[in-house]
């Protein structure tokens, strides 16, 4: 089911109503190697022109793992997704849920017990945020 709600997001919802250009999740061809060489460009352009850039990094740890799933659906409802599909969404995320363990060899584990935490785990579901 989520590969037929990916499909349908990405070839009739975002067909209709696209991302903005300098969105580079969820996008064909775009990545953050893209999303860095745009900015070089437009730093190396205002720098030719002799204007100022200023360029501010912000890291947001964890923005997908500390978004609502509400917030999330909302940003489903904007981009003009039925109504049906959010409601899947949201009850698909809810009720994730993940396990991760790292062994550096077999029987030994960096962190104690299974490390567990909810996680969202499609971009689209935080874009517009």
């Amino acid at each position: 089911m989520e590969t037929l709600v990916d499909r349908f997001l990405r070839d009739e919802v975002l067909a209709f109503k696209p991302l903005h250009p300098y969105i580079h999740a969820y996008q064909a061809g775009k990545s953050v190697e893209t999303a860095l060489y745009q900015l070089v460009v437009r730093i190396e352009k205002a720098l030719d022109e002799q204007e100022v850039a200023l360029v501010i990094f912000l890291d947001i740890e964890g923005a997908f793992n500390y978004s609502s799933y509400d917030s999330m659906c909302l940003a489903l409802a904007r981009q003009g997704v039925n109504h049906t599909i959010i409601r899947w969404v949201k009850a698909t995320l809810e009720g994730r849920r993940a396990t991760a363990r790292l062994a550096i060899s077999p029987g030994v584990s960096r962190y104690p017990d299974d490390a567990r935490r909810e996680v969202c785990c499609h971009p689209f579901y935080g874009v517009s945020l």
